[in-house]
């Protein structure tokens, strides 16, 4: 889904548990507006293996080649593009 109207976005994640792709400046700032939403963060996920394996603010980044198995363990996710558009990245995950 895309969401051009942040409260219909708040809405619709508000129940749900978020990871958040892109760990960078953009990442970083929906991570900010999720906190103060109270809506639970999984983690991160970025390509960039500086990042990987790294905490930022907390929150653990991963590699997107272990998006499968982080969502084969948890429920009810929505994934978060906080990223500039690398769209043939993503789908070669699903």
């Amino acid at each position: 889904m895309h969401f051009q109207d942040r409260k219909k976005l708040f809405n619709y994640i508000s129940d749900k548990k978020v990871i958040i792709w892109g760990a960078r400046m953009t990442g970083i700032g929906a991570l900010r507006q999720l906190k103060k939403k109270n809506i639970e963060i999984l983690n991160f996920l970025d390509s960039d293996l500086s990042l990987v394996g790294r905490s930022v603010h907390g929150f653990q980044v991963y590699h997107p080649s272990n998006l499968k198995k982080i969502l084969d363990s948890n429920t009810n996710v929505v994934i978060l593009v906080a990223v500039d558009l690398k769209e043939k990245e993503m789908l070669k995950r699903f």
